[in-house]
């Protein structure tokens, strides 16, 4: 199965201003479980100041603060997490990021498992 298929139902909610994307952790969890390789990884993250701005929840009333967790799967990703309603905050470029493999490293990583 595709991974495009493997996550059709998934609804990320797009900010039209600044690219980045709203989810539900049981939706990331599942994005993080499926590899699209590519030839190439171009990653179009944004700078470390961005990543690492102050974010309040946008679902939470009254608004609390987004923690910051290093992605397990693209150790350049900043994700925001919101401890209340367990919602995901990635900055524009940071779910493709996530969703994406280059060959290359895809190929060191089935090489590094194999060795251990």
């Amino acid at each position: 199965m595709h991974p495009d298929e493997q996550l059709s139902d998934i609804e990320a909610l797009k900010c039209p201003a600044c690219s980045g994307h709203w989810l539900e952790e049981a939706d990331l969890k599942r994005i993080e479980q499926v590899v699209e390789v590519t030839w190439w990884e171009f990653r179009h993250l944004p700078p470390k100041k961005v990543q690492v701005e102050p974010l309040d929840c946008p679902r939470c009333s009254p608004p609390r603060r987004l923690a910051k967790v290093q992605s397990k799967r693209d150790r350049k990703v900043i994700m925001d997490v919101c401890g209340e309603c367990k919602g995901v905050w990635l900055d524009g470029g940071e779910l493709e990021a996530i969703e994406e493999k280059g060959l290359f490293s895809a190929l060191l990583d089935a090489v590094r498992f194999m060795t251990k």
